[in-house]
């Protein structure tokens, strides 16, 4: 089976690879070498009725100003904020929304959860644009092509039931006092509901209100093929459990992600999950060119399912989580033109994957191997070293760095230590406090050995103390 499999596999991509035309109509933007902000702008400029737009963080001033440009001129702009997002490494968001506030664009927000949503509507061309990039020049254009740039997943769709169904979501968020609240320049009447209720396109999946992560699973589950995941934060274990379930049963699965996540202190969970997938045995790739790994991307080549959005693979961006997120699932079996989401993104995949670009320079490398680093030290806290404890049964604390599992070993030799938990998961960075019971007085020696998802281990000091 597994065999067939990878035959199979490689044959497809072969195929996928060679140059197909895709709709005239559909776009997916590639920011890797294009500039994708130039049809934005032109759509900006285009339209006549109404532009209804949600960003989690924005940072361009001169869409900005295009869009307050067509509010002056009467056209209705509605725009989805998240003062949230700005951050000591991302600067300037506060005073973009200040100026859309000052030219009097109604402008709403979300008070607790995070509008994680990257969408334009174009209400009278009946275009939307929706994926992952924020709105911020560097995420819709190269620095140079293919070696600075921010890999993002980016289309514009043409009118159709996709648009019109986005129309009626984009209105249930608006008119909501559930997920969002009035921040500027809003009235009764701004705040109304304009267009008719329509039929809802099932390939839409909008969080925190719907399954994500379980539609995902059943497609992993179904796929017999092969299964290409690019996602620039990969912290949900359910996923990365039906991801190793798949590769077990010889489904040829590789992911690609972003350097800078693994060892992100605000995500620690990211190092744990990609160590997991590592260990067993799943094909891993990073980033290897300048900028970062910013798309949301899966392909189920099987089945020729793309599934894209704002979401990352995360408890934060699944139903219930703490982000408002915009996610499609394409079905080529009832929508015939989803074929050109797997014929764009199939190829893509593939030439960041295998390196397959190449320039004036010689071959752009855009990816590279996974490599597994290993826990921090562990730092002792208690009981202080050879000192008196006045129980027989004492808490030994520490702090790990890193380690997602612990060793614990204790005896009455510093040489003859027996092991009392073992694989005890633990939170990267954590302090962990581990009870002991029914020790006899006289001396005692203890050690931890820190471990990671990935089996790399640091041995720490041995420490004693007394039992009184």
């Amino acid at each position: 089976m597994a065999t067939r499999n990878v035959i199979g596999f490689v044959f497809l991509v072969t195929l996928v690879m060679l140059p197909r035309a895709a709709s005239a109509q559909v776009r997916f933007c590639d920011a890797a070498a294009e500039n994708c902000r130039t049809e934005l702008i032109r759509l900006i400029r285009a339209e006549t009725q109404g532009i209804y737009v949600a960003q989690w963080y924005t940072r361009d001033t001169g869409v900005v100003n295009e869009l307050i440009a067509k509010h002056q001129a009467g056209v209705s702009v509605r725009f989805i904020v998240d003062r949230k997002s700005e951050s000591a490494t991302r600067s300037g968001v506060i005073q973009q929304i200040y100026t859309m506030r000052d030219a009097g664009i109604p402008l709403r927000e979300a008070p607790s959860r995070y509008a994680h949503a990257k969408a334009f509507i174009f209400i009278g061309q009946r275009v939307v644009q929706f994926g992952a990039a924020n709105l911020s020049q560097a995420e819709w254009q190269p620095t140079t092509a293919y070696r600075y740039y921010r890999n993002e997943n980016n289309e514009f769709q043409p009118p159709s039931g996709l648009v019109d169904s986005l129309i009626t979501i984009y209105e249930n968020l608006w008119t909501s006092n559930t997920y969002l609240r009035d921040y500027a320049n809003m009235t009764d009447a701004r705040r109304a509901r304009i267009h008719p209720i329509y039929t809802r396109d099932p390939r839409w999946s909008i969080q925190p209100m719907e399954e994500f992560s379980e539609r995902l699973i059943e497609l992993i589950d179904a796929e017999d093929v092969a299964i290409d995941v690019n996602v620039l934060r990969f912290e949900s274990e359910p996923l990365a459990d039906a991801l190793i379930r798949a590769h077990e049963r010889g489904v040829p699965v590789r992911v690609n992600t972003e350097t800078s996540e693994y060892r992100s202190l605000n995500r620690p969970n990211v190092s744990y999950t990609l160590d997991k997938l590592w260990k067993a045995g799943v094909p891993l790739k990073w980033r290897a060119h300048a900028g970062n790994n910013h798309e949301k991307v899966a392909i189920f080549h099987g089945q020729r399912i793309v599934v894209r959005g704002s979401s990352n693979w995360s408890p934060g961006s699944d139903q219930g989580g703490s982000n408002i997120e915009f996610n499609f699932f394409s079905n080529p079996q009832t929508h015939p033109e989803d074929e050109d989401a797997y014929n764009w993104h199939a190829p893509k995949f593939e030439r960041r994957w295998s390196n397959l670009q190449y320039d004036d320079a010689g071959q752009v490398i855009e990816s590279k191997l996974f490599a597994p680093q290993g826990p921090g030290s562990s730092t002792y806290q208690a009981p202080a070293n050879a000192g008196a404890v006045a129980t027989n049964s004492p808490v030994l604390r520490f702090a790990v760095r890193w380690a997602h599992y612990v060793d614990v070993y204790v005896g009455s030799s510093p040489t003859n230590l027996t092991l009392v938990r073992s694989r005890m998961r633990v939170s990267p960075n954590s302090t962990v406090s581990v009870t002991l019971a029914d020790l006899p007085p006289g001396t005692h020696y203890w050690k931890v050995v820190a471990r990671t998802g990935a089996d790399r281990i640091s041995t720490g000091p041995v420490w004693s103390f007394q039992v009184q």
